[in-house]
């Protein structure tokens, strides 16, 4: 609170103290005046009687309103005072309040140290769900990437061999062979260089993975076809694989596994090319239900190496091979390898996929159903020639 006095206090007090230095001054006036008159006459004894009795009057009121006043300021200053008094404990007391609200006992504690720990347990499923949905989801950009650079190779490949367009528009050589009926011939060098493509890609898996004379690549070896079903395109497929030992040596199996395939074709050609090995075949497929007649074109390549031979392969199926029928695209290879003991290793792989987009132009149940068929057949063929294969071997 201030120690000056509010203006409209002052007012009075002021008023008081000039009338009192007034009083001073008329006092020496008279005072003066009567000392010098020439007649000497002094004042009356009433007049300055009633002067002193105003000055001690008005000293008396001033006073006594200075002090009303400083009362009151005293007053004032002590109501602050206990108002204050009164806020600190009040303070004091919220303080007590809010140390008694933060002090739990030990159940208390035990309930939050339970929640938190629940919590911390929520967050590490959390966190261990993440890192599994992380590893699914680069494993299928890693399977992306990897059919994007196939897809890439097949067009370097189309292209430096021939020109799709340029090969329809031309007509075919009065001279020409006559080849097997369902392919169109202009075509044919465009399809082997993509099947080319595929081969190559083939051999660079298998041997960026091969060691060692005595690897075992294959191990899921295959009990019978299953048509199964990809999780990421839902594109069905039939993949068998295969690994036994035989006495036979590297020329003997070889020549095994290059007339394993022939026994189930109503029509077959091969010849040798600058790409590899060439066959055009034709194979019936029939059930009680449904009857297709495919037609295949097919490139092999033989790879040699010391104590090691290895053979891949890649053909394009199909009913209609320049409309929108039925695709499929086979590819695999053999390997025969000579271990260090008496004998050899041979191991294959053979998977048969539908074209992707033969499947999406005809994408209804019963060509589904038929997709399912095809791909049991030929699967079902190629099985029985390994087990063909695996018996005459051993």
């Amino acid at each position: 609170m201030s120690s000056f006095l509010p203006l409209e206090d002052l007012e009075p007090t002021l008023s008081d103290v000039l009338a009192f230095i007034d009083t001073f001054g008329s006092d020496t006036t008279s005072s003066t005046t009567s000392n010098s008159s020439d007649d000497g006459r002094m004042s009356p004894p009433s007049a300055l009687q009633s002067a002193g009795d105003r000055r001690k009057s008005r000293k008396a009121a001033a006073s006594r309103r200075c002090q009303q006043k400083k009362r009151a300021e005293l007053l004032a200053l002590r109501a602050q005072v206990t108002a204050l008094e009164t806020r600190v404990q009040e303070l004091k007391g919220d303080q007590k309040r809010s140390l008694t609200v933060g002090r739990l006992d030990n159940r208390q504690k035990l309930k939050v140290t339970q929640l938190w720990r629940e919590k911390a347990k929520e967050q590490r499923q959390l966190l261990l769900q993440s890192e599994q949905r992380n590893k699914q989801l680069l494993t299928v950009l890693s399977r992306q990437n990897s059919v994007a650079q196939a897809v890439q190779d097949v067009l370097c490949n189309v292209t430096a061999v021939v020109h799709v367009e340029e090969a329809l528009r031309t007509p075919p050589p009065t001279n020409s062979p006559s080849t097997l009926e369902g392919f169109v011939p202009n075509l044919h060098d465009a399809i082997y260089g993509e099947l080319s493509a595929r081969v190559g890609k083939i051999y660079v898996d298998v041997n960026a993975k091969f060691t060692r004379l005595d690897q075992i690549l294959i191990q899921d070896v295959s009990t019978g076809v299953e048509v199964s079903r990809d999780p990421v395109t839902g594109v069905l497929y039939v993949e068998l694989t295969a690994a036994t030992t035989t006495n036979l040596d590297l020329k003997q199996a070889e020549e095994a596994v290059w007339n394993m395939k022939t026994c189930h074709y109503n029509k077959f050609r091969k010849y040798l090319s600058e790409l590899g090995t060439k066959k055009e075949t034709e194979v019936e497929l029939r059930d009680e239900e449904r009857f297709v007649e495919v037609s295949t074109l097919s490139l092999s390549r033989k790879y040699e190496e010391e104590n090691r031979l290895m053979m891949a392969f890649s053909s394009l199926v199909s009913d209609q091979p320049t409309g929108n029928g039925l695709r499929f695209h086979e590819e695999g290879f053999v390997m025969i390898s000579k271990p260090p003991t008496s004998g050899a290793i041979i191991q294959s792989r053979y998977r048969l996929t539908p074209e992707m987009e033969s499947w999406t132009s005809t994408a209804t149940r019963d060509a589904e159903a038929t997709r399912e068929f095809v791909l049991q057949k030929l699967g079902g063929n190629m099985w029985a020639n390994l087990q063909t294969f695996q018996n005459n071997s051993n």
